[in-house]
């Protein structure tokens, strides 16, 4: 018994390409985890930074503490920490960017003017970035800034101590 095969041209061509496509995110993911091994706490952050300000063009955060990368703390993470520290790439467009804390402050510590922020320039565009605090609410700090590009800013913010509530 002989069996025939037909094969549709157009099709044979698009599976060539989903190939070509699962190449590059095989190679995209390999060199995530390389990045990640080399060295675990920077890597993670900056190749997240990186990647998130690549693919989407807007300042991206990558988280230091209490966790390390591109999500923000839970709730959970943050309720014994009394700062979130986190680094900003910015993508050279963007204005603006948002730290999340999820530390539940209360309407008298918002209006005690918590959390308290700080800045650092990591880059000379750190230094270009001139953040100004345009909201602050019991979960997040919003942020506008002049448009920079690369992870030049790192940010903190501080909770009130225990003894202060």
């Amino acid at each position: 018994m002989n069996i025939v095969r037909y094969e549709n041209p157009a099709a044979a061509a698009e599976m060539s390409w989903r190939r070509i496509a699962l190449g590059i995110a095989a190679v995209f993911v390999l060199a995530l985890a390389v990045g990640v091994i080399v060295s675990p706490a920077a890597g993670l952050s900056l190749i997240a930074a990186g990647t998130a300000a690549s693919l989407f063009g807007v300042n991206s955060v990558a988280y230091e503490t209490p966790v390390t990368g591109a999500t923000a703390p839970t709730a959970h993470q943050s309720r014994h920490r009394q700062q979130v520290v986190a680094v900003v790439t910015g993508d050279g467009a963007a204005t603006t960017f948002t730290i999340t804390h999820n530390w539940g402050l209360s309407t008298a510590e918002l209006a005690a003017s918590f959390p308290e922020v700080d800045y650092e320039a990591i880059l000379a565009a750190g230094n270009t970035a001139a953040p100004v605090i345009s909201s602050k609410s019991a979960n997040a700090v919003d942020f506008t800034c002049t448009a920079f590009s690369g992870a030049g800013l790192r940010v903190r913010l501080r909770r009130p101590h225990t003894m202060d509530r």
